[in-house]
């Protein structure tokens, strides 16, 4: 687990490395989330492990091999939402056992109530 954590970090650490070098280029919204969504995703991997370890203790179950695969699952289902993917085969699988255009249905929902959202906070703030 040590390593994938590393990993999510160095991703992070290279997105803005990235951005700092190239401000103005196309990925850059998808550079932004990556660099803020993987420290956090490290750190709830981690404490998940840890509770994992305190709860469970080290040897898996078919129930626990499952709740891991579901983890993985919702791992690559938010990156889907969170950044649009070019369509074609140059975008690659993209999420398994959902359809591209359920998951667009979902960002334009998920999109629409952050903007109401704020929309309502900056509201409030301007009176």
């Amino acid at each position: 687990m040590f390593f994938i954590v590393a990993i999510l970090c160095l991703g992070a650490l290279w997105a803005r490395f990235t951005l700092e070098e190239y401000p103005h280029s196309s990925d850059s919204l998808e550079l932004t989330i990556i660099q803020r969504l993987q420290p956090w995703q490290a750190i709830a991997g981690a404490v998940i492990v840890i509770m994992w370890a305190h709860n469970v203790g080290n040897s898996p179950t078919i129930l626990d091999s499952l709740i891991l695969l579901l983890f993985g699952w919702l791992f690559v289902f938010q990156y889907e939402v969170f950044i649009l993917r070019p369509k074609g085969l140059m975008a690659g699988p993209g999420v398994p056992f959902i359809r591209r255009v359920v998951v667009d249905r979902m960002r334009r929902f998920i999109v629409g109530f952050d903007q109401r959202i704020r929309s309502k906070i900056f509201a409030r703030r301007k009176k």
